[in-house]
């Protein structure tokens, strides 16, 4: 069987390989290389080099990390930790078996559809890669580690969009675990350089896991969610395509969205404009 085969029968049958998960996993984006991207992509050019230098600076990478847990085919637990009003605070989502529970940063706990967990914490997909790869055509990079585990290597380009695509990637770098099939790293990279990164940094197969992760206290049992096709597809910037998910800010008007970047991108075109003659 050749690697590329391999790693596509892994990729296919990777859920059927574990009973549970705990993992942990970083994710990094890096705004600079985004709204270079993006100006590329739009085929802009930035301001003077100086004030381009001096908004870089400000543009801070964003970084977050956060834990799973998964049992079986249905039950969920996703945490991060976030900044709210200068405190720390939890934000969780659980799936029961039967629905979807949130809770925010602040304390509100309500159901939720599929859609919304899933934009919310992306990183599920590295759990259930298949639909992932899928939109990816991929070619085998010999083998790696990653999160202290043999992987196989992947370079790709992406065929249409799907889960954790980013319309102005040129390209993705994969690390497939090389035993049970999940993506313990997935790169996408602009320029060579690294936009967005979700790497597992601990991951555990099969440990027992308690029951109790799989409650969210003071969620009413009578609630069902609604799961209604469309309804929970994440929302996305109407001019660069990146979703709510991939962005600092995104701000909804009549039947369009635009993100912190393309506001960022669009005061620099009109700052630009200001100062041309006539």
């Amino acid at each position: 069987m050749s690697e590329l085969a391999e790693l596509l029968e892994l990729l296919h049958r990777s859920r059927s390989t574990f009973r549970n998960v705990r993992a942990t996993v970083r994710y990094q984006r890096d705004q600079a290389v985004c709204l270079q991207s993006i100006r590329r992509e739009r085929g802009t050019t930035s301001g003077s080099a100086v004030a381009t230098t001096a908004k870089t600076k400000h543009m801070a990478p964003i970084e977050r990390t956060s834990s799973f847990w998964i049992a079986g085919p249905r039950l969920v637990r996703c945490e991060r930790e976030l900044v709210v009003e200068d405190k720390l605070s939890l934000e969780v989502a659980v799936g029961d078996g039967v629905r979807w529970w949130y809770r925010a940063a602040r304390p509100k706990i309500e159901p939720r559809e599929d859609g919304f967990i899933t934009s919310e914490f992306p990183e599920l997909s590295l759990f259930n890669p298949w639909h992932l790869a899928s939109s990816l055509e991929l070619r085998s990079a010999g083998r790696t580690v990653c999160a202290g585990r043999d992987a196989l290597a992947a370079h790709g380009t992406s065929q249409h969009s799907g889960f954790l695509h980013i319309p102005t990637a040129e390209r993705y770098e994969l690390a497939v675990d090389a035993e049970r099939g999940v993506i313990l790293k997935h790169d996408a990279l602009f320029d060579e350089r690294s936009l967005e990164v979700y790497e597992v940094i601990d991951i555990a197969f099969d440990a027992d896991l308690d029951p109790g992760l799989f409650r969210v206290e003071g969620a009413p049992e009578h609630v069902n969610i609604a799961r209604v096709s469309g309804r929970g597809r994440e929302s996305m910037c109407s001019f660069c395509g990146l979703t709510r998910s991939q962005v600092m800010s995104l701000i909804a008007g009549d039947g369009a969205c635009i993100c912190d970047g393309c506001i960022d991108l669009c005061k620099e075109i009109i700052d630009e404009q200001r100062l041309v003659p006539g």
